[in-house]
């Protein structure tokens, strides 16, 4: 994809960036803290202008429920639960359309994923942007 390049040509602006839940940035040629960390899944996919700098699954009596802190840009349009059972996946949306542009809060989708053995939580701005959770595996 970069075999040629043009004055202003710009190969990082359309792609999706991963933001690793880091303590401090790693030292020297040290990059265990960076695999422990892809390992746990815990990091979010983004295309920078929705942010998710805290998400986790949370039990709800007999189903569960994705607790997130989010951070956007452009007015939101679909939150998105998706999980699975190992055979069969699922998925709930929420419309998101009535929350305002360039604000934070904090959401709570509860989904019935009483066989689910993962779930992720993805989340769609009105222009096409989104960030996505990894999927985590659920006891």
């Amino acid at each position: 994809e970069t075999f040629e390049k043009e004055p202003g040509d710009d190969i990082y602006a359309n792609n999706p960036v991963s933001y690793l839940k880091l303590d401090r940035l790693p030292l020297g040629q040290d990059y265990g803290s960076v695999i422990d960390v892809l390992r746990r899944g815990d990091y979010f996919v983004t295309s920078g202008e929705v942010l998710i700098p805290e998400a986790r699954i949370e039990r709800d009596g007999k189903g569960w429920r994705y607790v997130a802190d989010l951070q956007w840009t452009f007015p939101l349009d679909i939150i998105e639960v998706v999980w699975g059972d190992g055979r069969r996946t699922y998925r709930k949306l929420v419309d998101a359309r009535g929350m305002k542009p360039l604000h934070g809060e904090r959401i709570t989708v509860p989904f019935d994923g009483r066989k689910a053995r993962w779930a992720r939580l993805a989340i769609w701005d009105s222009a096409g942007n989104g960030a996505m959770t990894q999927p985590q595996k659920l006891p």
